[in-house]
């Protein structure tokens, strides 16, 4: 009799499932399966993935345990997503960043997190590490229990994300993986920004002002291994036709 699938191991079969790469070097996904990966993405817990097995791991390092670096609990990835997990302390924050040309998923699996996301609405200047760009701001508070937030390459695309009364989980999924050569664009590494005032456009509508910076000196990273249900290697063809 064949074991049971669990249930993270059945959503990166979907994951692997709903995006694939095109020929025309982008990747794509239809909604159906996006929609069923989604639904399963918001049923996750973190026992699903025995979250406090990997932090019992985790808090032995002295830069988590002090309440300094973020952690990290990388899952699974291959050349079309990546699925893991990211802890934040209370009151801790992952600074605004970007995902260049990227599909997002968090889901908040413990705690509650406050999430400032940026949409983009233009150019200021554009340097070379330098840019200045105008988004629209949205806030809101997340928490354990309740639906993912996704964010597209023209959605939400930008965001900040600190933890509120305590300890915050969230796993996030990404598609493609950072570090990705995407045919006709630049490699979509990470950048990171801080906000720049406000400016007012002729309609009345207030955008903000993103100014990219290098990446802050006092974020950083502790990695910890992953302690949930094994997960099969799949392979599936992740080239699709269009």
């Amino acid at each position: 009799m064949a074991s049971l699938k669990s249930k993270v191991d059945v959503l990166w079969k979907q994951v692997l499932d709903t995006f694939k790469w095109s020929q025309t070097g982008a990747v794509r996904y239809d909604e159906e399966n996006f929609a069923s990966m989604k639904r399963q993405v918001d049923a996750l817990t973190a026992e699903d993935i025995s979250l406090e097995a990997s932090l019992s791991q985790m808090r032995l390092h002295p830069g988590f345990r002090n309440e300094e670096a973020v952690g990290n609990i990388h899952i699974c990835s291959n050349d079309a997503a990546t699925m893991q997990v990211f802890v934040l302390h209370r009151d801790q924050q992952m600074p605004i960043h970007d995902h260049p040309h990227m599909i997002g998923i968090l889901k908040v699996i413990k705690g509650c997190v406050r999430i400032n996301s940026y949409t983009f609405k233009g150019y200021e200047s554009k340097k070379p590490g330098s840019s200045v760009i105008h988004t629209l701001k949205q806030t809101s508070e997340v928490c354990k229990g309740d639906p993912a937030c996704v964010l597209t390459p023209s959605e939400r695309n930008f965001h900040s994300i600190v933890a509120l009364n305590g300890e915050a989980a969230f796993l996030d999924i990404l598609s493609p993986p950072y570090f990705t050569k995407i045919d006709g664009q630049d490699l979509n590494v990470c950048n990171y920004y801080r906000e720049g005032g406000t400016v007012s456009r002729p309609d009345g509508e207030i955008l903000v002002r993103l100014e990219e910076i290098g990446p802050p000196d006092d974020y950083w990273t502790v990695k910890g291994n992953y302690k949930g249900p094994h997960i099969e290697q799949y392979f599936p063809n992740h080239h699709s036709s269009s």
